[in-house]
């Protein structure tokens, strides 16, 4: 008697899981970064195209003053904001552009108060934290003595 031959089957598993592990990098997710620094809740929705669709994420409530990561694919997404106590009520919607890092945004009130803005959060280079202080700027000055030498 002859033995079947596999029909293949782990020849194509082989290759898929060879491609799995060799797509490029664009592929994968990226995370955005989403911090709420009003004093109200919101709703926070990405939106991404996916072989021509329009895929969006589940919307993740965002209480005032908390951060949430957003992983996300990679390429430009759309960012659609909404007030938590009324969800109909989009508050905000912008184009975050493609990055190959991860991103940062704060949602901060407008200057009117009645709505908000998506401000993006520059990262920080090796040398752009704060100045080192002086030390001799902290001391007091030497008290002056007249114009007469120390005995």
């Amino acid at each position: 008697m002859r033995q079947p031959r596999p029909s293949g089957s782990i020849r194509r598993f082989v290759f898929g899981l060879a491609a799995l592990v060799l797509l490029p990098g664009g592929l994968f997710a990226e995370t955005v970064n989403v911090l709420n620094d009003t004093k109200a809740a919101v709703v926070v929705q990405v939106a991404y195209v996916v072989n021509g669709k329009v895929t969006r994420d589940k919307p993740i409530p965002l209480k005032a003053g908390a951060a949430v990561p957003l992983n996300t694919l990679a390429g430009t997404k759309l960012i659609t904001i909404y007030d938590a106590s009324r969800p109909d009520r989009v508050l905000h919607q912008s184009t975050l552009p493609a990055s190959k890092t991860d991103q940062s945004y704060v949602i901060l009130p407008n200057a009117t108060g009645k709505g908000i803005i998506l401000d993006v959060v520059k990262p920080m280079a090796v040398g752009d934290g704060p100045a080192p202080k002086d030390k001799d700027k902290d001391k007091d000055p030497p008290p002056k003595t007249g114009g007469l030498p120390p005995k």
